[in-house]
């Protein structure tokens, strides 16, 4: 976050990526991805990036979550991981099995 200015600077880069994740991990409350200090680095993120003319990128981690930041103005969202996707339609198939 300290260098976002000079890294949109590069003319190479389009997307700045923001991780909630590592953002949250790095600023000392990790896994608290909507605390006021990882959504103060995502406007950050929406402001300097306009100011670029770079895309704005971020991970959700559902749709929900998705739609949130795309109305915040984020343009690349990654939507979950195939893992944990992929865990939780295997978990909803298995219950309907066990619900039998």
């Amino acid at each position: 976050m300290d260098n976002l200015e000079e890294i949109c600077k590069i003319p190479e880069i389009d997307v700045i990526f923001l991780g909630p994740y590592d953002m949250s991990q790095s600023m000392g409350v990790t896994g608290q991805v909507t605390h006021e200090l990882v959504e103060s680095a995502a406007e950050k993120v929406l402001e300097v990036t306009k100011r670029y003319n770079k895309i704005a990128g971020i991970f959700a981690g559902n749709g929900e979550t998705a739609r949130k930041r795309a109305e915040q103005g984020f343009l690349y969202i990654a939507v979950g991981m195939d893992t944990t996707l992929f865990s939780a339609k295997c978990i909803e198939e298995i219950s309907k099995f066990h619900n039998c």
